[in-house]
Formats: C-alpha cells, structure tokens, sequence
C-alpha cells in the first residue's frame, strides 16, 4: 500500500492510514492500480474533508472513464433501468412459474398442450441452467437484459469491440437455452420431437425469460 501516492493522487483529501488499511483488508482481490480510487472511495465513507467534492469533480462529472467511473456508469445505468423500467409480469412466482404465460395460444392444440403441462418443469430446467452458468456469463446477460446496458455501453465497459460483446451475449443465450433443454430433456419423460416444439417456443421468447429470471 503506497498511501502517499494515493494521497498525492487526491490532493487535500487526508485518509488515516489505518482506516485505509481496513478498508483493503476488506477488499483483498483489489491491485495497487486500484489504491488511489479505493483511497478516495473509503475517504468519502468516512467523511474526510474535501473527499466528496473531489469525488464529484472526477467521476461525477464524467462518469465513463477510468475504472471507478465505469463502476458509476454501470450502477447509474441500473439506478436509471430501475426507476423506468417496468417490471415483466413473468417473473417466477413461488407457488406457480409464468415462464410461458406470454406465448400466445396457437392453431396446435398440441402446442397449447405442451406449454400448459411442462410450465414448471421448464422453469426448473432454466433455473438449474443459469445456477450453473460461470458468472462471467450470467454477468452480462444480467447487464444486458435486466440492467438495459445496450452493446456499446457494454463494450465501453469492458474495453472490447461491440461484435466481441454481441457475439459473448449470443454465446451465453444459447449456453443457457442448451443447458436447459438437457436438464429438461433428462428429468421429464418427454418424446424428442415434443422436446424440439416446446423448446422452439422457448426459444420465441428466450430475450423475456431472461430477464425474469435473472431479474430475481
């Protein structure tokens, strides 16, 4: 910990140095690149003189550059998706999943059947999908489908080119439209070809049933 250079980095703005520490004992996956943005992060915590005005002048007034202004940005971005956002009224409800109330009646009575007597059992399969996704994965679908980050914010963020974004968002839907069509596939006694239609439903829908759940 070079608390000097986190104070030379904040100028006016004096942290104890043994409130610093416990602030990185607290965050031990954090690298000194990170120091003087945590210095000034624990600095408003605690109040210091002058630690939110500087605050304000480097990040508030140009949220989007720098790590702890993308931290901003992200958080603004939610802040703003929750305030305007209406809530889908498919989320999973404890006594009864909705994952495919919003799938229209169709001319196949087959269809109509399907979706009624396999809803739980879906639910079930896409919620055992996306317990098992790598967080990386279950990261961005939640920034894009639940937190409304569109592809070049999602690609300011993480400091890559939009197509590597798309194409990462595209892999994490069909991970979890795969997983969950074999988790289903193995607990339900259901003919393939049924599974193929029930699962082309799904599929019609996949962008709202992630947001339900990963809005949870």
């Amino acid at each position: 910990m070079d608390l000097e250079a986190c104070r030379a980095a904040w100028p006016g703005v004096v942290l104890d140095e043994t409130r610093f520490a416990a602030w990185l004992a607290d965050r031990p996956t954090a690298t000194a690149a990170n120091h003087p943005d945590l210095y000034l992060a624990a600095a408003c915590a605690h109040n210091v003189d002058g630690a939110l005005a500087a605050f304000d002048r480097a990040f508030m007034r140009r949220v989007g550059q720098g790590p702890l202004a993308n931290w901003l940005r992200v958080v603004s971005v939610r802040a703003a998706v929750d305030l305007g956002r209406k809530r889908t009224e498919t989320l999973l409800a404890a006594g009864g999943p909705a994952l495919l109330d919003t799938v229209a009646a169709s001319d196949h009575p087959e269809l109509d059947y399907l979706k009624e007597t396999y809803r739980s059992a879906v639910a079930r399969a896409f919620k055992g999908s996306l317990t098992d996704l790598p967080s990386e994965q279950r990261n961005i679908l939640h920034l894009h489908f639940v937190d409304g980050m569109t592809l070049d914010e999602l690609a300011a963020l993480f400091h890559v080119h939009r197509a590597t974004v798309a194409r990462r968002i595209a892999d994490a839907r069909e991970a979890v439209l795969d997983e969950a069509r074999r988790l289903f596939s193995r607990d339900a006694n259901v003919a393939p070809a049924e599974v193929d239609s029930l699962f082309a439903l799904v599929r019609s829908q996949l962008d709202l049933t992630l947001s339900s759940l990963l809005g949870r």
